[in-house]
């Protein structure tokens, strides 16, 4: 009569054991990688700014700006990303568009350098009088920064030197 091994046996369900692991692992760290992805779609546009790739990255915040349905903050979080990608792209229109969709979004309300920012691309752009108008803004918000005040005037000299 054949005698069993009881090490043998354990050991044989301990590799099951591995095996099986290993298997449950590779089945779902797929999904996981997935789902992570969906729950931040701009990921790989961070990453890319992060890397000062703007033009990779105005791409892949497009794409996430899609894939945000109903997540306000996110998108404006995007929208104000994209700004500073084409502001560094020399894109001044795109960027204009840009912050002026985050002023009507109520974003300077909480981050009062978006008026700033969209006063730097009006004056870019041309567009010296509603420089002054967001540049005053800005003033209003930050009095302790003399970029508004300061903004306000080189936009009012401007037309002068040309």
């Amino acid at each position: 009569m054949k005698q069993h091994n009881p090490s043998k046996f354990f050991s044989m369900h301990t590799s099951f054991q591995k095996i099986a692991f290993l298997a449950v692992v590779l089945l779902i760290l797929p999904a996981v990688l997935l789902s992570q992805n969906r729950r931040n779609p701009a990921k790989s546009a961070d990453d890319a700014f992060s890397k000062q790739q703007y033009s990779l990255a105005i791409d892949k915040y497009k794409k996430a700006y899609t894939k945000v349905k109903k997540d306000k903050e996110e998108k404006n979080r995007i929208t104000a990303q994209l700004a500073v990608c084409y502001w560094y792209t020399g894109n001044y229109r795109r960027a204009e568009a840009s912050y002026k969709r985050l002023v009507n979004a109520g974003w300077a309300k909480r981050v009062p350098e978006v008026l700033l920012r969209y006063a730097d691309v009006l004056k870019m752009n041309g567009k010296y009088e509603e420089a002054i108008e967001q540049y005053n803004a800005y003033a209003e918000r930050a009095p302790e920064d003399p970029r508004g005040r300061k903004g306000a005037e080189t936009a009012a000299l401007i037309p002068e030197w040309l």
